[in-house]
C-alpha cells in the first residue's frame, strides 16, 4: 500500500510540466478503466505531463486480444525451450554464444557428449558460463559460474558443489559460455553483459523493428534484468540511447549518468545497432508464424550475438522507453491478419 502511495504522489507532484489535477485525474480514471488498473505505468509513461498523449500508447488489453486472435502456441517451445533455440540458431549458422552443457537432477551433460557424469566433474574443466533455467523468464535464476583449477565461483564468491546442487534443484539448467563484451559497451557498465532487448513484428512477408532498448547493470552486479534493479535505456534510430536509464519502482526512478562509471546515458552510442536490427529481422523471416517476438542480443568485439528469443507477454514495459508505438503495432497487426486469412483461407480468426 505505502508503494501505491508513494506512486500516486509522484503522480500529483506539482511540477510546471505537469498537468493539472483536475486533468490529471480524469485522465487517470480512464487509464484505469481501459488497462484494468495498471496504474504504475500511468506514470511511468508520463501520462501526467503536458505532452502525453494516450492514445499514442498501446493498452495491455488491447496487445492481449492480439495475441489471443494471433498465437499459435504449439510454436512457442521453439523459443522458450533455450536448448532447443540454440539447436535452431547453430542450424542456421546464426552467431550465439557456446553452450557447455546441461544440468538436470544434480547430473552434467557436456555439449557433444552421449553420457551424463556426476555434477561433481564440473570441477574437472575451466569454465566461464552463465547458468540459467531452459524455460524461465524475467531472469530467474540466472548466475555466473566460474572454474578454475577446480576452484568454484557463483557470481564471483567461492562456493562448494554442494552449494551449487542446494541452487538448482528443480529444472533443467543450461551453461551458456559468457560473452566479452565490446568494450564501448564495458565503458558504461564492465562488470556484466549489457544486452539489448530488441523486439520485431511481422506481417506475415516482412518483419520490421518495433523497439529497441540496452539494458544495463548497475551495482556491479552479474545480470542486466529490469526484475534485479538494473536500468534500461532506449535506442534512438541514430544508434544512441535516447532516453535516462530507468529503474523499475514505486515510482520508477530515472538516472542520467549512470550510477557507478558516471557515462551519461543519453546520446552513448551503441556499437553494432545496424547489424542487431538486421539479424533480427533476419531471424524472424524464419518465424513468420509469430507475430511479435522478443530477442535478447549481446555486443561482442567481432558483433552481436542472440541470447534468446521469447514470446511477447506485455508491451507495456518496453513503452517506457518511448513515445508509444500503438499505431504501428495495429498497423502490423492488420497486415498480419490479412496475411493469415490470404495464406489459409479456411482459418478462422479467434
Amino acid at each position: 500500500m505505502k508503494e501505491k502511495i508513494d506512486l500516486l504522489k509522484a503522480i500529483y507532484r506539482p511540477d510546471p510540466n505537469h498537468r493539472g489535477k483536475i486533468r490529471i485525474t480524469l485522465d487517470l480514471l480512464s487509464w484505469l478503466w481501459q488497462n484494468r488498473g495498471k496504474f504504475y505505468y500511468f506514470y511511468a509513461l508520463g501520462l501526467n505531463k503536458q505532452e502525453s498523449r494516450m492514445q499514442d500508447f498501446l493498452y495491455h488489453p488491447e496487445f492481449v486480444k492480439l495475441q489471443k486472435q494471433f498465437d499459435v502456441s504449439y510454436y512457442d517451445p521453439l523459443l522458450e525451450d533455450k536448448f532447443l533455440f540454440d539447436s535452431f540458431l547453430k542450424g542456421l549458422k546464426i552467431p550465439t554464444p557456446p553452450v557447455a552443457g546441461i544440468i538436470e537432477n544434480k547430473m552434467i551433460l557436456w555439449h557433444g557428449a552421449g553420457e551424463k557424469v556426476p555434477l561433481e566433474a564440473i570441477l574437472n574443466r575451466n569454465l566461464d558460463v552463465y547458468c540459467k533455467l531452459v524455460f524461465s523468464w524475467g531472469g530467474k535464476n540466472v548466475f555466473r559460474l566460474q572454474v578454475t583449477n577446480g576452484q568454484l565461483l557463483i557470481n564471483g564468491e567461492e562456493t562448494t558443489v554442494d552449494d551449487l546442487k542446494l541452487q538448482i534443484t528443480g529444472g533443467k539448467y543450461i551453461l551458456q559460455e559468457t560473452v566479452k563484451q565490446h568494450p564501448e559497451l564495458n565503458k558504461l557498465n564492465p562488470w556484466c553483459a549489457n544486452t539489448l532487448r530488441v523486439i520485431t513484428l511481422s506481417d506475415g512477408i516482412e518483419p520490421g523493428i518495433l523497439v529497441a532498448i540496452l539494458r544495463v547493470g548497475i551495482n556491479k552486479n552479474y545480470v542486466d534484468n529490469a526484475s534485479s534493479g538494473n536500468l534500461q535505456s532506449g535506442i534512438g534510430l541514430d544508434n544512441r540511447l535516447a532516453f535516462p536509464g530507468s529503474q523499475w519502482g514505486y515510482p520508477p526512478k530515472y538516472f542520467t549518468h549512470h550510477p557507478d562509471t558516471g557515462v551519461e546515458f543519453k546520446g552513448f552510442e551503441v556499437p553494432y545497432m545496424n547489424e542487431v536490427r538486421q539479424m533480427c529481422i533476419d531471424i524472424h523471416r524464419y518465424l513468420s508464424y509469430f507475430f511479435i517476438i522478443s530477442w535478447d542480443i549481446a555486443i561482442s568485439e567481432k558483433g552481436p550475438l542472440v541470447i534468446e528469443g521469447n514470446p511477447v507477454p506485455d508491451l507495456m514495459p518496453m513503452q517506457m522507453q518511448s513515445a508509444g508505438f500503438r499505431k504501428m503495432v495495429l498497423e502490423y497487426a492488420e497486415r498480419y491478419k490479412k496475411f493469415r486469412a490470404s495464406s489459409d483461407p479456411d482459418r478462422k480468426e479467434k
